[in-house]
């Protein structure tokens, strides 16, 4: 994200404080974008109208931009639109499709109530050589971890047990994620701690990570 960028809000702010964006934007000079109703129409508007750069959002907002049903009231983006989605593993197909649209996605993984996104598939420039089926199945991958985490973990299994501090669990199969802390420290951590001292679980189904 460069200087001055210009935000769309189709993330709710209770989630970690809109992905940490609240504060992201603030620290690039950014301009933010909200609007009343998260519909396609006033999604487009936005854009064309406020020259949008960057959003966040859930993939079902890729399925709300790709159902309008009057092509000729997507505007055409005239630079592409970034944006970090996360909340749900989206499908490949769902990427190849929004790709044209004008959206260039990142896709990242992360705890919402706590974290924001932990980690983020970083785009490899010889993958823009490859066909668009195998770009999109690539991009929904977890990725790598950000800066801030001490330790990141991506399993592949139907289930999985996951240890905490007060208990043992096994989690359904689908996509979780679970914060451990080492067993002697004090709770809860104090805020200093926090970054050195996390660990983060990332259970995930899908395809291959690696």
């Amino acid at each position: 994200m460069g200087s001055e960028p210009v935000y769309l809000w189709t993330l709710l702010m209770s989630h970690c404080n809109g992905w940490t964006f609240t504060w992201g934007i603030a620290a690039r000079g950014g301009t933010n974008m909200c609007l009343r109703n998260t519909t396609a129409s006033d999604i487009y508007k936005s854009i064309s109208m406020h020259k949008v750069t960057h959003m966040c959002c859930a993939p079902i907002i890729f399925n709300i931009l790709l159902d309008q049903s009057e092509p000729k009231q997507r505007p055409d983006i005239k630079s592409p639109v970034q944006i970090v989605t996360g909340g749900a593993p989206p499908p490949a197909s769902l990427l190849e499709q929004i790709k044209p649209l004008g959206f260039h996605v990142t896709h990242a993984y992360g705890l919402t109530e706590a974290t924001g996104p932990a980690l983020a598939c970083e785009w490899q420039a010889k993958w823009n050589q490859l066909p668009r089926d195998e770009q999109a199945k690539l991009k929904a991958r977890q990725g790598i971890s950000i800066l801030t985490l001490a330790d990141v973990d991506v399993k592949e299994q139907r289930r999985i047990s996951v240890s905490s501090r007060s208990s043992s669990s096994t989690t359904p199969p689908f996509s979780a994620l679970s914060l451990a802390a080492p067993e002697s420290s004090t709770w809860p951590l104090p805020a200093s701690s926090i970054k050195s001292m996390i660990t983060l679980h990332v259970v995930h189904v899908a395809e291959s990570t690696h």
